[in-house]
């Protein structure tokens, strides 16, 4: 190791809320997703994956949202960041408490910055690997491990850690 440091007095060693650094974690576990035919591609709907916590009178828009409008933050949806997050993540169910709010644009409009288009994909890659090995690979020149977990039981509660170690 050549130098470690960790910030505002937190041990090295500790967990610490990345919820921005979360957002390219997520993407790449998304695009390992589809290259292990997990995933469609960009252009797949969402709503199919969420069905079970798609809200009753969803907006008729979420059938239009796509992996690559959440990947891209246009996904249309209320913004889950700044002011509005304490009220989201206080919320029993975060997948579909995101999912119930009025939409800010349309999908594929404007990017609109949000931590849940992140926690979507989440729940999205929760639900398309369970039960399967899909994250070990041998990329052909290294072979790395990405290890994910889902901690708890409650998808609400989803989220994905990973920790990259190579050989």
């Amino acid at each position: 190791m050549i130098a470690s440091h960790a910030y505002h007095g937190h041990p090295l060693a500790g967990s610490t809320n990345i919820k921005s650094a979360s957002k390219s974690i997520i993407s790449c576990l998304v695009g390992i997703a589809i290259d292990q035919k997990l995933l469609e591609g960009p252009g797949q709907k969402i709503a199919p994956i969420l069905k079970a916590d798609l809200p009753e009178n969803a907006d008729p828009r979420i059938a239009d949202i796509t992996i690559g409008n959440l990947l891209s933050m246009q996904a249309g949806l209320s913004r889950m960041s700044g002011p509005n997050y304490g009220r989201w993540v206080s919320s029993r169910n975060w997948v579909r408490s995101a999912l119930a709010e009025p939409f800010d644009g349309e999908p594929g409009g404007e990017m609109l910055y949000s931590t849940a288009s992140t926690h979507l994909l989440s729940a999205i890659l929760t639900r398309v690997g369970r039960n399967r090995r899909w994250l070990w690979r041998d990329n052909g020149w290294r072979r790395s491990k990405v290890f994910a977990s889902v901690p708890g039981s409650a998808i609400r509660r989803a989220s994905i850690s990973a920790a990259i170690r190579w050989r």
